[in-house]
């Protein structure tokens, strides 16, 4: 669910008032606001403990935004840039996971193509607010990729737990660019128990028990 209260299944569309709170008007963007702001206040530049603060912890989010205010101030062209390349690599990632589906094939392209151009995914493109969505979901797979190496070589190698600390690492930074950022370590854990494991529910409880 957005902060507007619309759903959107794959991006979230954040609504355009609060592209003015989030980048125009955000102080934490600034030079001279000290960096290390961004991690005590929220999306929008509003201390976390203010009464008024909207609570979203995005601090990668807006340390990208500072990034882009130091190289072109509120110039638009850097900040639509960064959200194409993202959603680029968003769609390459996706289609990667698609394989495993479809196989190796047209399929699969049809399936990366159709993610990259669907309208559901416009205003989070497109809208420069729109970067938490895309930057989540950026780590979001890349956790997941992480967690479905580490299943095929737990036990057979020691570069396992690299791979474990690689989910860990980047469960956290999609974390940091939106709170659903979370909800990887859920689809890991229903991945490792389904997919790799390929177990039914009613075995579920006698494997944890044993």
């Amino acid at each position: 669910m957005s902060h507007d209260g619309r759903w959107n299944s794959s991006y979230y569309i954040c609504a355009p008032a609060g592209r003015g709170r989030a980048i125009k008007t955000n102080q934490d963007l600034l030079p001279e606001t000290p960096w290390t702001h961004i991690f005590y206040n929220d999306f929008w530049g509003t201390l976390l403990t203010h009464s008024g603060s909207h609570k979203s912890y995005r601090p990668l989010c807006t340390l990208s935004f500072r990034l882009n205010h130091a190289i072109g101030g509120l110039n638009p062209w850097s900040y639509h840039l960064v959200n194409v390349l993202l959603h680029a690599a968003v769609t390459g990632l996706f289609t990667s996971f698609s394989k495993i589906l479809l196989g190796d094939g047209y399929w699969t392209f049809m399936a990366g193509l159709m993610f990259a151009s669907h309208p559901i995914h416009t205003e989070a493109v497109a809208g420069i607010v729109g970067r938490a969505d895309v930057g989540a979901s950026l780590f979001f797979l890349l956790s997941l990729l992480c967690y479905m190496k580490h299943c095929s070589t737990r036990g057979a190698s020691a570069r396992t737990w690299g791979w474990f600390l690689g989910t860990g690492l980047c469960a956290g930074c999609s974390m940091l660019w939106k709170e659903q950022g979370v909800t990887v370590l859920a689809v890991s854990a229903v991945y490792d128990v389904f997919v790799f494991h390929r177990l039914k529910m009613k075995q579920i409880l006698p494997t944890i028990y044993k």
